[in-house]
């Protein structure tokens, strides 16, 4: 049985191979959680990846060499107080001010930009102080979420998928550590609900066909992470 398995708009489910994924370790092929088709409202509420080499500028960033979701090769980056700098590796909150000139960093922007050259964007989420060849988390929103029941003992049994507003599909498993974002409240998959936003690291071992195995989870309060 699947539970907190909730259609949304027009999303494709294909849930028919869930046990058996997990009876067999991630091997071989399955069907998935399926995000097919994003929200009407995606491209108003959803930022978009981009990564490149960061400066100061004042009080905002500049952007440049920039690959990811836009055509843009420059694009200054404005910051507010609701804007989260955080390092790739732990996930704990950086200073504007500790951020290097020149380091590689992965953003997520609005997609609303200035029509100004370089083009402005404001930054929801900065990802910093990056090692070499490391596997950088992704920011993303839960679309559909689906996980097995409790088992005969009563107690959870944390193993499931989540599909995000991205199009990803992230395998949650036993080993999959979640955490609350700067806060000392207990979290559990219940929290994986639609609309909650969260940074994913993808495990080092178990991603199988087009789903990444989550090592680790940090979830965002629904206040401070659904728009």
């Amino acid at each position: 049985m699947i539970r907190n398995l909730k259609p949304f708009r027009k999303t494709v489910i294909a849930l028919g191979a869930l046990a058996a994924v997990i009876m067999l370790g991630f091997s071989g092929s399955t069907q998935t959680l399926a995000a097919d088709t994003l929200p009407a409202d995606y491209a108003v509420s959803s930022p978009i990846r981009v990564s490149g080499t960061i400066y100061h500028d004042g009080d905002r960033f500049t952007l440049k060499n920039i690959q990811g979701d836009t055509v843009q090769d420059e694009i200054i980056l404005n910051i507010s107080d609701e804007t989260k700098i955080l390092d790739a590796v732990n996930g704990f909150p950086v200073s504007a001010s500790d951020v290097k000139d020149g380091e590689s960093v992965y953003a997520y922007i609005s997609q609303a930009m200035t029509m100004s050259i370089p083009p402005q964007s404001h930054a929801e989420l900065i990802l910093c102080q990056i090692p070499q060849d490391f596997a950088v988390p992704s920011y993303e929103t839960v679309q559909l979420a689906a996980f097995l029941t409790p088992d005969q003992t009563g107690k959870p049994v944390n193993i499931g998928q989540i599909a995000t507003v991205r199009g990803n599909v992230w395998a949650v498993m036993e080993e999959t550590t979640l955490l609350p974002y700067l806060t000392r409240n207990i979290v559990t998959t219940d929290d994986l609900t639609e609309g909650t936003r969260c940074l994913i690291w993808p495990a080092q071992t178990g991603s199988f066909d087009n789903v990444r195995a989550a090592g680790k989870i940090v979830i965002f309060p629904k206040d401070a992470s659904a728009k």
